[in-house]
C-alpha cells in the first residue's frame, strides 16, 4: 500500500489542527487559573467564572523564535455594591413615584446556591434560580389568576 503526497498532506494538516485544538483548551485553562488567582489575590469577583478569546497572534520571543501569543480577556467586580446601588436606584426612583418597579437584591450565595454565574439560564443549578425567581414573583408580582404557579407546573 501507498501514501500518496495528497493523503500524507491531509493526515500533517489534521494532526496540526488537533495540536492547535489542545493546545488553546490548555492555554484556556491557563489563562483562567490566572485570572482566577488575580481576582482572588486581589480580593476581586470574578465574573462569569470563565475568561474569553480575545486575540491570536504570531510573536517574537526570546532568541528570536516565532510564537503563537493567545490574548484572553475576564470581568471583574470590585464588591456586588454595583448590584446593591442599582437595586436602591431602582427602588429610589418607586419612592419618589418616578417608577413603580420593585427590585429585590438577592444573593445565590447566602441561600446556598454557589458557584453561579451571570449567565444564570445556562447554569447547571438553572432550576434552583429559577425556583427563587418564581418565588419572588409569587410573592411580589400581582397575578390575574390566583394560582400560583408551582415548580411541577413549570416543567
Amino acid at each position: 500500500m501507498q501514501l500518496s503526497w495528497g493523503l500524507l498532506a491531509l493526515i500533517l494538516l489534521g494532526a496540526a489542527v488537533l495540536w492547535f485544538w489542545q493546545d488553546s483548551l490548555a492555554a484556556r485553562e491557563s489563562a483562567n487559573a490566572a485570572a482566577k488567582e488575580a481576582c482572588t489575590r486581589l480580593g476581586l469577583q470574578f465574573l462569569d467564572g470563565t475568561v474569553a478569546f480575545a486575540r491570536l497572534a504570531l510573536v517574537r520571543v526570546d532568541g528570536g523564535f516565532l510564537q503563537l501569543r493567545r490574548t484572553y480577556v475576564f470581568d471583574y467586580t470590585a464588591t456586588s455594591m454595583v448590584c446593591s446601588d442599582t437595586v436602591n436606584a431602582i427602588n429610589a426612583r418607586r419612592a419618589a413615584k418616578q417608577g413603580t418597579a420593585k427590585a429585590d437584591y438577592l444573593k445565590l450565595d447566602d441561600m446556598g446556591i454557589l458557584g453561579v454565574t451571570h449567565m444564570m439560564m445556562l447554569d447547571k443549578k438553572n432550576l434552583e434560580i429559577a425556583d427563587v425567581i418564581y418565588g419572588w414573583l409569587d410573592k411580589n408580582v400581582r397575578s390575574i389568576s390566583k394560582t400560583p404557579v408551582t415548580r411541577s407546573a413549570r416543567r
